[in-house]
């Protein structure tokens, strides 16, 4: 099992970073929620301010599971916030590009709620899932979080449906008082893990693509005050080899925590 604050740990100062990726956080490769966590660690080393408050990446090649380097460049800076750019790089070749916005909490302000979480039943309803047999680099995620879905998978469909998913996650391995940066890694991997899986719904019985995400946007609401994370996936369309996904990660006491949206780009399935 994956701890997941040691998997994200970066070494270095002065705005170069290093980390080895963990081969217990793949998908199909590094997860891209697991790759932005990373991320998010190097700004939060970066900064002298106190929280992200969003962030925007483009994910550019597939790493390996070897050592990355982060090189982390001052953009902008006020007294409120601040807005890093981070590239991570392996052997030379860019990895991800992402631009991270860091803030600290003010009193003045704004502040309204009119979110509403999806009527859904508690995680203590549902059973809980089998991780699958994870080979080396491949869907070994999936054995570090305790993942309860809210209805079939696609794969478990006969006929196609609406292209959503509901699930409840938690980290198995997580501290109880993580650093914001950490907690914000924790949200960006929810919410990356279930844009294709969400699409799927749509496609039941149509194996001929995989569509691996290029860009991701989020934006940190709330810290979570809960180990259980409820996952509000949705692709609203699809069109020239393109899917938009939209996500939302809720608390368990129904808080709205962070919103992602992403674009996925279809690709011919690989022949395992």
């Amino acid at each position: 099992m994956g701890n997941f604050e040691q998997a994200t740990a970066v070494t270095g100062d002065s705005g170069r970073f290093h980390a080895r990726l963990d081969g217990d956080w793949c998908v199909w490769s590094p997860a891209g929620g697991y790759l932005l966590a990373l991320v998010l660690r190097a700004a939060g080393r970066s900064s002298q301010l106190s929280e992200p408050l969003s962030m925007s990446c483009h994910f550019l090649a597939m790493p390996q599971l070897d050592t990355v380097e982060l090189l982390v460049t001052p953009l902008r800076k006020a007294k409120v916030a601040e807005v890093l750019r981070v590239s991570m790089i392996q052997n030379e070749k860019p990895v991800v590009e992402a631009t991270v916005w860091c803030g600290a909490a003010i009193e003045a302000g704004y502040a309204h709620s009119d979110a509403r979480p999806p009527e859904v039943a508690g995680h203590d309803t549902w059973p809980e899932q089998e991780p699958p047999r994870a080979g080396v680099g491949f869907q070994t995620l999936w054995q570090n979080v305790e993942h309860r879905p809210c209805g079939p998978f696609h794969w478990q469909r006969k006929e196609p449906a609406a292209p959503r998913e509901l699930d409840w996650i938690r980290l198995r391995d997580f501290p109880d008082d993580p650093d914001p940066f950490l907690d914000a890694g924790r949200l960006a991997l929810v919410l990356d893990s279930f844009t294709w899986p969400a699409a799927a719904h749509a496609y039941v019985g149509d194996p001929r693509f995989i569509a691996p995400t290029i860009s991701f946007a989020i934006d940190f609401q709330r810290r979570p005050t809960t180990g259980w994370l409820l996952s509000d996936a949705y692709a609203p369309c699809a069109n020239a080899g393109r899917i938009a996904s939209h996500n939302r990660v809720w608390s368990a006491d129904g808080q709205l925590l962070a919103l992602g949206n992403g674009t996925l780009l279809c690709r011919p399935r690989p022949q395992r």
